[in-house]
C-alpha cells in the first residue's frame, strides 16, 4: 500500500509541466503568423508580376 501512495505524488508534477507547454504554444503561433505573413506579402507580388 505504501507504493501507491509515491506513484500519486509524481503525477501532481506533471499537471504544472502542461501549463508551463500551454503558454509556449501561444507564443509560438504569434511567430508562426509572422512568418507565414511574410512569405504571402512575397508571393502577392509574384502573382501581379506574372500578371
Amino acid at each position: 500500500m505504501a507504493a501507491p501512495a509515491p506513484v500519486p505524488v509524481p503525477a501532481a508534477p506533471a499537471p504544472p509541466a502542461p501549463d508551463a507547454a500551454a503558454p509556449a504554444k501561444p507564443a509560438a503561433a504569434p511567430t508562426k503568423k509572422k512568418g507565414a505573413a511574410k512569405p504571402k506579402g512575397g508571393a502577392k507580388p509574384a502573382l501581379e508580376r506574372d500578371l
